[in-house]
């Protein structure tokens, strides 16, 4: 009989490899990079659903909100500016 377990090993490394691909994490200048490489993969979207884990200590988490509001969407919403399609 014929063993599973290499097929449930690589079902789980392409599941991992999918999310490292959508989980968004690092410096300013790295999630900004990453969130504009990511549109030129899908096209526009319009929400962007940020999913902070870093409450048990609130000025990181604070700090993490304010990097994304003060850093990385102004380079973002630049971006997309000069590219985006005109309805």
């Amino acid at each position: 009989m014929k063993s599973h377990t290499g097929l449930g090993q690589r079902k789980t490394r392409i599941w991992i490899e999918w999310l490292d691909e959508l989980i968004i994490h690092g410096s300013p200048e790295k999630v900004a990079d990453e969130i504009l490489k990511f549109r030129e993969r899908v096209g526009d979207f319009g929400t962007l659903l940020y999913a902070g884990k870093d409450w048990r200590d609130p000025k990181l988490a604070k700090r993490s909100m304010t990097l994304l509001a003060e850093k990385v969407l102004p380079k973002v919403n630049a971006a997309t500016k000069m590219t985006a399609r005109k309805p």
